[in-house]
């Protein structure tokens, strides 16, 4: 079986999983994975494929199982043991019901890749009628509880096609709709029975982690909202449609599965307040619905036409796993499970084979020191290294110990360099036993800047040698003496960047020789290399002091212990050893005794004083004067001693500490000064990215700018040549002349759209250049100039833009003071004198409410200063009350008229004549843009028409039976009624304070007939734009209380009808109740794609679509009436 591992990228929204790459055959581990999302697929020779979909979290390490393609059953997928992240929190999550957000971890599963269709659905069908038809007729497809079925048997059976909604025409491949939980257990024990396999519907955390893949997603392609993407309306336009499985193939989800974002909702074996969960996108919903993390409990009054179901299965059984979800910020990774095998579950069984998948953090070994070998124990190499084995060619460098020469190993066929010990030196026994230590602890050193010692004898000659690596470059003096000559080649290629690497490894390098108990004592910059490609490598450890002698060393030489207590005591009676530029304050007195990590720590730190400042700490033509100055220490910063060289104060700081006299203040070791190397280089290598990229960020932005201007400077040569041809165009002359105007006054608004993108384009660019010197400056005066356009031109959906555009970019309060300057506001009434009172709108627990009294008085009222936002003016008189709802823009007066309180019909509301912002709402199903709009004043009803007032409609027909029947409510088009004119209960119970439903659009027009009638008045129902300025006003707010949806404000415990005015918070600000808590409302306005159908408004609470904001419309049949529609009514002018 072939196994693949993608990764996952991002393609226009879209997460889809890399080319890939094969991993070869199972069971096999892949290890320093990056945390993120991981798709494996196994293929068979059949083409059938498994998948396990992963997220790795930092840390992480799991033990997961593939299984084989051929074992598992036909149409289903195996979802693997592991977490996944379920839930949403947020605004989002509240308005869908969503789990609360965080990891959770489940059991592996089977699920059905489809959902289950009417042509699999048909089989039980005719199993079942076969042996009982009228079991067949309950469990076929209905509209609702108690509705008659929608698919009949015929002469052989349950054919095709099935005649669905709206008369759609069904075939075997879609899926089964308009059944409920009872039905889809019936069926799926009937095919359990017949497969012989435990089917079951799959829990609400199975679904999710089927349908989310391991990291979550919100919808089975990725993150992007696109309902082309699933079967949903918006997809191809015109009235939502049920389509066949399968038919978008980007609603698949990571683990294969299907039709999970927009084809049915489907039931769950998980309950919610006593109701089953519902879960999925439905071809009948709105796309907001239809996120992955939406649940819906299904409650009576479901549409069973949405609600369809997939089987499950269980996977292998193991200890019991508790769904839990824990929070991701408290989350704590477990332990990698225990290997297991499965069960088998059929005869046929499932096979698997093991995958590991480990996170980086858990591989990461710790690395053993080596075991010297015990004392008089060497190991052999094994080849000839007589004197006969090197041929010494040239020399490469002089010291005063000896000499480094080129040579030919002929055992292994290679150059090395060799380290042979000066003739003056050959018969001194220290000089001897110095010069072999040296070999041994640069050979014991095993680290990337260590050259490794390759072997060491005695030459023909007597010459006394070790062998070591050839390091091909230049050591770090002659870099830093080339620099100072001032060879550009040296100066480009060492830049400080670089030399600070080089410096970073050396350090390390000598933290590695500390850690093994060697200090080097002479560390400078000829005993640094720096290779052709990159390496570097610390040479000449010839006085190098072991912190503990290993006990071996004592054993190969004669005397070599006698030796080594004469060495210690030569470097410990006052004698200086090291170089005196680089020397530390202990070596430079001579207390050897002293001498340990710190003052290789004070020899770096001055190595790197070099590096900055071209010159050492100390100087002086004589070593005597440059001890003396090392001794009394307070060197000068390398800034001050190099002013040109410009070194930061943060090397400064670094330098200075690595220089102290006592060696405690140092750095604590060459490590901790390595760090603080690196800490300096990514800073500075992000300063300098930064202001590269905030430089090309800023010419992006002035270019951005400038084009603008020039759009702008175009228009108004436009403007220009239209007024003009407005003075010279009359109404008689012939269309030719007048055709130039027409022209020029298309080409306006043409560069009006050119001028609108462009300053699109200059914003965002400005944005990301904020820092840039003047960018701050322009972006303010052109989102002042678009705001104040936008004010001007009523556009309240672009002034918000630019609103919260000015906030963010202001940085010094001068824009939020511009933007809060108010406008002088006066109140009028006829006759003068009434009670009056302006309140500034305020949001408070998510909600807008007068909270602050601007001025209560008489009319008339003046008021100079009046501040920016949202306002409410009331007046009242004998005992009523009108709220006019106003918004106050900067520098703009505004003059209200306050209607007469006495004029407002009892049980209704008045909207005042004026603007507001119609429509924009983002999920509409047919995507209305926001405009704005101006009606004349009306009069709408505070309640929706309650069951007692639509009863006396009824009451009224008693002399004409046929006409009363045809009038009471009832449900859909089948004519089942929910209660007649006695109000006797059917659906839902008759409640006199509940709004009506179960009637049609006529219905409700012959009731406001009749009430007009009866009491000389003129009532009819609201147009759509009626509606949504009532329950809006007229600052743009998404529902009646305010931006944000709270469901504590319009939904009870139970998904059901309640009596009006129950929700005091769901109140517009005119003043009008149920607006979100009551029913769905006939309006008189036609659809737009749809003549015969027109829009219902509002929202149910006795509906799953719960949360639709008040831009929200749906489209529905006039005639057919619904027990979730009702309506109220409106007093014109």
């Amino acid at each position: 079986h072939a196994v693949r591992f993608h990764q996952y990228r991002d393609a226009a929204g879209v997460l889809q999983p890399d080319e890939g790459r094969s991993v070869g055959a199972v069971p096999f581990a892949m290890a320093n994975l990056r945390p993120g999302a991981y798709l494996l697929v196994m293929t068979d020779a059949f083409e059938r494929e498994t998948r396990l979909s992963v997220h790795l979290a930092r840390g992480e390490r799991l033990s997961l199982y593939l299984y084989l393609p051929e074992s598992l059953p036909d149409g289903f997928v195996f979802v693997p043991e592991g977490p996944f992240r379920a839930g949403c929190d947020g605004d989002a999550g509240v308005q869908a019901d969503a789990l609360p957000a965080g990891r959770c971890t489940l059991a592996g599963f089977l699920i059905a890749r489809d959902v289950v269709t009417l042509g699999e659905y048909g089989a039980f069908l005719d199993a079942l009628h076969q042996r009982d038809p009228a079991q067949a007729r309950a469990r076929a497809p209905r509209a609702f509880e108690g509705a008659p079925p929608f698919w009949r048997p015929g002469a052989k059976g349950y054919g095709f096609p099935v005649i669905g909604r709206g008369g759609a025409e069904w075939g075997p491949q879609h899926p089964v709709v308009g059944v409920n939980a009872d039905d889809a257990l019936a069926y799926a024990a009937w095919r359990g029975q017949r497969d012989g396999l435990p089917y079951r519907l799959p829990t609400e955390l199975e679904w999710e982690k089927a349908a989310r893949g391991a990291e979550g997603r919100t919808y089975p392609w990725g993150e992007r909202p696109e309902p082309s993407f699933c079967h949903h309306l918006g997809a191809d336009g015109g009235a939502p449609r049920l389509r066949p499985v399968g038919a978008y193939p980007i609603d698949t989800s990571v683990y294969g599965v299907r039709d999970m974002a927009g084809a049915v909702r489907e039931l769950t074996e998980s309950f919610l307040d006593g109701h089953r969960v519902l879960r999925g996108g439905g071809w009948l919903l709105p796309f907001s619905e239809c996120a992955l993390y939406a649940r819906t409990p299904m409650t009576p009054a479901t549409p069973l036409t949405a609600v369809g179901f997939r089987l499950a299965l269980d996977g292998p059984k193991r200890a019991a796993i508790p769904p839990t979800i824990e929070p991701e910020k408290d989350w704590v990774v477990p332990d990698a499970p225990a290997p297991f095998r499965p069960s088998q579950l059929s005869a046929a069984g499932f096979l698997s084979e093991e995958l590991t998948v480990e996170g980086r953090t858990l591989l990461a070994g710790q690395a053993r020191p080596p075991v010297p070998p015990q004392a008089g124990q060497r190991a052999s190499s094994g080849f000839d290294t007589g004197p006969e084995r090197y041929i010494v060619l040239e020399e490469i460098a002089r010291g005063s110990m000896g000499r480094v020469v080129l040579a030919y190993d002929q055992v292994l066929e290679r150059h090395v360099a060799l380290k042979i010990l000066h003739d003056k030196h050959r018969d001194d026994k220290l000089s001897r036993y110095r010069f072999q230590m040296e070999a041994r602890i640069t050979g014991r050193l095993q680290h990337p800047t260590m050259v490794p010692i390759y072997d060491m004898g005695i030459l023909r000659n007597g010459g006394r040698f070790f062998a070591m690596k050839i390091v091909e470059g230049m050591s770090l003096q002659d870099v830093l003496r080339a620099r100072t000559g001032g060879d550009r080649r040296m100066v480009a290629e060492y830049g400080r960047d670089r030399l600070l690497t080089v410096m970073r490894r050396v350090c390390q390098g000598v933290a590695f020789a500390h850690q093994h108990g060697v200090v080097h004592r002479d560390l400078k910059p000829a005993n640094i290399l720096i290779g052709e490609y990159g390496e570097v490598a610390i040479v000449d450890l010839g006085l190098a002091r072991q912190l503990e002698p290993d006990a071996s060393d004592m054993v190969d030489v004669a005397e070599a212990g006698e030796l080594a207590q004469a060495d210690g005591r030569i470097t410990r009676v006052g004698s200086v050893i090291g170089t005196p530029y680089y020397m530390s304050p202990e070596q430079a007195m001579g207390l050897q005794d002293l001498v340990g990590p710190a003052a290789d720590v004070y020899g770096l730190g001055a190595i790197l004083y070099h590096v900055l400042a071209n010159r050492t700490p100390f100087s002086g033509q004589k070593v005597a004067e440059v001890l003396a100055k090392v001794r009394r220490g307070n060197a000068r910063p390398p800034s001050a001693a190099a002013p040109d060289q410009e070194v930061p104060p943060a090397l400064d700081d670094i330098v200075m500490r690595a220089l102290s006299m006592d060696p405690r203040e140092r750095h604590a070791d060459a490590l901790a000064l390595a760090a603080e190397i690196l800490s300096f280089q990514e800073h500075a290598r992000v300063e300098e990215t930064t202001r590269a990229v905030l430089a090309q960020r800023a010419a992006r932005a002035n270019a951005a700018f400038a084009a603008y201007d020039e759009a702008r400077r175009e228009l108004d040569q436009l403007r220009q040549q239209v007024q003009a041809l407005r003075g010279e165009v009359q109404h008689s002359d012939p269309v030719e002349r007048r055709r130039l105007l027409w022209q020029a006054q298309r080409r306006i608004v043409g560069h009006e759209r050119v001028l609108e993108a462009r300053a699109t384009e200059a914003v965002r660019q400005a944005r990301m250049a904020l820092d840039a010197d003047g960018v701050r400056t322009r972006l303010s005066a052109l989102l002042q100039t678009r705001f104040v356009l936008a004010e001007r031109a009523g556009d309240e959906a672009a002034r918000k833009h630019y609103e919260r555009l000015l906030r963010q970019v202001d940085h010094d309060g001068a824009l939020v003071r511009w933007l809060e300057r108010g406008a002088a506001v006066s109140l009028h009434t006829m006759p003068t004198g009434l009670n009056a009172a302006i309140f500034r709108l305020i949001e408070r627990a998510r909600c807008l409410r007068p909270d602050e009294t601007v001025r209560r008085d008489v009319t008339p009222i003046e008021v100079r200063d009046v501040p920016v936002g949202p306002a409410l003016a009331t007046v009242t008189a004998s005992g009523t009350t009108v709220r006019v709802p106003f918004v106050v823009v900067r520098d703009r007066p505004v003059e209200i008229e306050l209607p007469w309180p006495g004029e407002v019909r009892p049980g209704f509301a008045v909207v005042t004549a004026g603007r507001f912002l119609y429509g924009g709402d983002p999920l509409d199903d047919e995507g209305s843009p926001a405009r704005a709009a101006k009606l004349p004043t009306f009069q709408i009803g505070v309640h929706p028409v309650t069951c007692l007032e639509y009863h006396g409609f009824l009451e009224a027909l008693a002399g004409d039976p046929e006409q009363q029947a045809a009038r009471a409510p009832r449900m859909g088009l089948t004519g089942i009624p929910l209660w007649g004119a006695e109000g006797q209960q059917r659906f839902g119970g008759f409640s006199p304070h509940r709004p009506v439903t179960g009637i049609s659009l006529a219905d409700a027009h012959a009731y406001a007939q009749w009430r007009g009638r009866r009491e000389g008045l003129t009532y009819r129902l609201p147009t759509s734009a009626e509606w949504e300025k009532a329950a809006r006003g007229v600052d743009g707010r998404a529902w009646p209380w305010g931006d944000r949806f709270e469901p504590a404000f319009c939904r009870g415990e139970r998904f059901t009808l309640h009596d009006v005015g129950l929700f005091p918070d769901d109140v517009s600000p005119y003043g009008v109740h149920d607006l979100v808590t009551g029913v769905l409302e006939w309006t008189l306005t036609a659809a737009r794609d749809d003549p015969d159908a027109c829009y219902v408004r509002g929202g149910c609470s006795a509906l799953p679509l719960h949360g639709q904001p008040c831009t929200s419309r749906i489209t529905r049949d006039p005639r057919a009436p619904s027990p979730f529609i009702g309506f109220r009514l409106v007093i014109p002018g």
